[in-house]
Formats: structure tokens, sequence, C-alpha cells
């Protein structure tokens, strides 16, 4: 660096400690150009310590500084010297904002992944204990996102010593503690040999009394379902869903009818067609419409686990009635998801049973009900046929297009033919849809025919 240049780092060390937290902000960001300039013996023995000094600031700044911290191992000399990292980012990964600690966190699990655990397992031991003892609860928390990091790739000897540490703060008084050991169980579930000795905590946490806690056990019973034995499965899997699905707390059980078909794939079809498909049909019909959307969004997923019968006489009854909701977005949900489950089911049973809720939907209000339906009109076509789709839908689309009450229907209607063209065949669009279409142009409402002009080129597409 010439004269200029050491006098530009010399502003940015001197601006880490400034009274305007945006010159501080930018001295962080600099760190790097800071770090290079100083080389690496000093970068270890003279930046880092000042920046465990000034590891108390606003929430910015922090952040800026954890996140640097997770790219800093060039500019210290490299693996041989990451445990260096480690202090200025165990005091941002103890402080109270959630955002900087898990900034904090996620640098250590970047570093880690650079340089691996082996390196620096004794480091990381002792720096999960002092967290573990510290004075404020944060610390604790801090010290659950780092022990999977360990526990992953540590030795024997560290897992044996860490997971009593994790038992003891999934137990702890306080419920922000609680929940992280509840949220971070999957990544110790993945990485284990042996599951069996983690039932007894996630049974614990199941059954806690903050909802927050019980909330973040969903994500472990989906690591469980993937590697517990078939034969475990109704011990334990199956009374976690049936206690979820009849959690009072309507977040449970939109948790749990979201991640539904996750949790399914780690166990055998026989179970999920005769107990879980039960508690799905609960979630379709749901008092809380949240809950009612995220299940009509795994609709059609769902139903790839199941057996005909299943669908059709689980399933198939409470989906009808999502038809007629009362919230647009579960409306949407089940528009989104309906045709999808034409080829599951065939074209009798489609016949039967979609087509009817396929023509509700289609005469909805709201147009992001309706829109779905003809984006996926073509699953529907590759089950029933051509002709059997224009004797469905092509008077209920024309009535549509035609209705002379209410100008929006016609509108709304006009948006959606170059959906239908793509679709159905030339021919059949040709033969039934074109001639409607092309009325449009000579709407007496403006804003029909610009529409019609505006998609009579896609329409041709």
């Amino acid at each position: 660096l010439g004269e200029s240049g050491l006098y530009k780092i010399a502003v940015l060390i001197d601006d880490l400690r400034a009274e305007e937290s945006k010159k501080r902000l930018a001295a962080v960001q600099s760190l790097p150009q800071i770090a290079e300039a100083l080389g690496a013996d000093r970068t270890r023995g003279e930046l880092l310590p000042f920046l465990l000094d000034i590891a108390d600031d606003e929430d910015e700044v922090l952040l800026a500084l954890s996140e640097q911290l997770g790219n800093f191992l060039p500019f210290i000399g490299g693996t041989p010297y990451a445990a260096h990292l480690f202090p200025p980012l165990e005091r941002l990964a103890g402080l109270e904002e959630p955002a900087v600690r898990e900034r904090a966190i996620e640098s250590f699990r970047k570093i880690i992944d650079k340089v691996g655990v082996k390196p620096v397992e004794k480091e990381l031991l002792a720096l999960v204990k002092r967290l573990m003892e510290g004075e404020v609860f944060t610390m604790k928390i801090a010290s659950l996102g780092i022990i999977p990091l360990l526990y992953g790739s540590g030795s024997s000897s560290a897992q044996a010593e860490i997971l009593p540490l994790y038992f003891k703060a999934a137990k702890d008084e306080i419920p922000q503690v609680r929940r992280i050991a509840a949220k971070n169980l999957k990544d110790l579930i993945y990485a284990c040999k042996n599951v069996e000795e983690f039932l007894p905590l996630f049974q614990s946490l199941c059954l806690d009394e903050q909802d927050s806690v019980r909330l973040m056990s969903v994500e472990s019973c989906i690591a469980l379902s993937k590697k517990i034995p078939q034969n475990k499965v109704g011990n334990y899997i199956l009374p976690f869903i049936k206690s979820v699905a009849e959690d009072k707390s309507w977040r449970m059980r939109y948790m749990l009818a979201e991640k539904i078909v996750e949790l399914c794939k780690g166990i055998e079809s026989s179970i999920v067609c005769k107990d879980i498909s039960n508690y799905f049909a609960k979630f379709l019909q749901d008092s809380e419409s949240e809950v009612r959307a995220a299940s009509a969004g795994r609709f059609a997923e769902f139903c790839k686990l199941l057996d005909l019968n299943t669908i059709v006489e689980k399933l198939i009854p409470p989906m009808k009635k999502l038809s007629n909701d009362p919230f647009p977005f579960v409306r949407k949900s089940l528009a989104e998801n309906i045709l999808l489950v034409c080829p599951l089911i065939g074209g009798t049973h489609t016949s039967q049973h979609l087509i009817p809720t396929f023509l509700t939907l289609l005469k909805d209000e709201n147009s992001e009900v309706v829109l779905p339906l003809f984006k996926t009109i073509g699953y529907m076509n590759k089950v029933i046929g051509l002709d059997s789709l224009a004797q469905s839908i092509v008077p209920a689309i024309s009535n549509l297009a035609n209705d002379k009450k209410n100008w929006r229907t016609r509108l709304t209607m006009f948006q959606y033919f170059p959906f239908l063209a793509q679709q159905t065949e030339e021919n059949f669009f040709n033969d039934k849809f074109l001639e409607l279409f092309l009325q449009g142009l000579g709407d007496s409402v403006f804003a029909i025919r610009e529409i019609a002009v505006e998609n009579l080129m896609k329409v041709a597409e």
C-alpha cells in the first residue's frame, strides 16, 4: 500500500470507534481491506481483540460484524488459526438480539464447514460449556445452536459430553431455551447413529405446555420418521400426529398440515392410508381457515401417497365442501390442487366427484380462484377426454362469457382464454371457444374489448 492507502486504512480503523453509527457500519463492512493491509499476524493479534472490545454496538453494526467474521478465515492465516475467530463470535452469539445471534451461529457454521470439526473440537467444546453456564439465557440458546455443529462430526467423547448439556437445556425453565432445543433437535436426530436415545426428549418436548415449543417438534418428527424403524412408528409417530391433530392451538394443526406430506414420506403407505388420512380429512374440515387452506394446498401431493379407495371415500367428501368455503384463499388453494388429482382417480371418479366441484369453483367471483383452474385444466382433459370435457365445461364457460348482468364476469372470463387455448388442442379450441372469444372484440364494454385485443395474439400463438 502507498501512503494514501495506509491513510485510508487508518481512517477506517478510527471509524470503528466513531460516534456516528453509519461510519462504524461502513468500517465494519471494510474489515477485509483492513485485515489485508494489516496482515494475518497483526489481524490475529490486534484486530480480532479490538473487535472483541467493540462487540457491543447497534444491531445493524453487529449484524454486519457477525457476517464478516464468517468470511474472515483467509485473513487470519487459514485453518490452523480458525479458533481465533471464536471469541468475538462467542460474544455476538450470546447477545439478546435474535438476528445477531443467528448470524453469528451461521458464521460458526461457515467456518466449521471449511475447516471441519476435528481441528477446533477442543475449542468448540469449551465454548459450548461456557455458553451453557452463562449468566443470561441467550447464551444457552447460542450453545444450543452450536451443539449440532459439534455433534454431527465430533468425536464420540465430545458427543458424550455435549448430549447431557443439550438434554438439560431442553428442560430449562425458560420457554425460549426449550423452543430452540426443540427447533435444533432435528439436526441431532439426522446426525445420530442411535435415534432411540432421543425418543424420550422428543416425547417430552411434544408435551411441553408452550405451543411455541411444541410447534418446533413437527420438524423433529419428520426427522424421526426417516430414521426410526417402521415397527416403532405406531409407538412414537402416530401418537404425535394424533396429539397435534387434536391440539387446541391452531398453529400446531396448521404446521402439521403444511408438513404432513414430507412427514408421511418416511412412513409405510399402509399406515398413511389407514391412520394418517383420517387426520388429514379432519384438517380439511378444521375450524380455522388457515388450516383448511394448508391442507387444501397439500391435497394433490398427499393423495399421491394413498390408494384409490382412501382418496374417494375419506378425502373427496370433505374436499368438496371447500368449494363453498367463505374464505377466498381457501378456495384458491383448492382450485390449485383439485384437477391435479384427476390422473390419480381416473375418468369415472373425476366425472362423478371432481367436475361438479370444478364447475362450482369456475363460477367463483374471485379471479384468483378461477385462474388456477384454467392453468391445470389439461390434467382433466387427459383423463376424461375432449368430448366429456366439452359436455362439462363448454356450457359453463359460455354462460360466463355471455353474462349480461355483470360485465366484470365477462371481463374475467376473457382474461382466461389464453390459458384455455394452451391447455386444449387447437381444433377443440377453434371449434368450441374461438367464436366466443372473438365476440369480445365487439363487446359494449371498452375494458372487455381492450383485453380481447391484448389476448388475441396470445390465443393465436
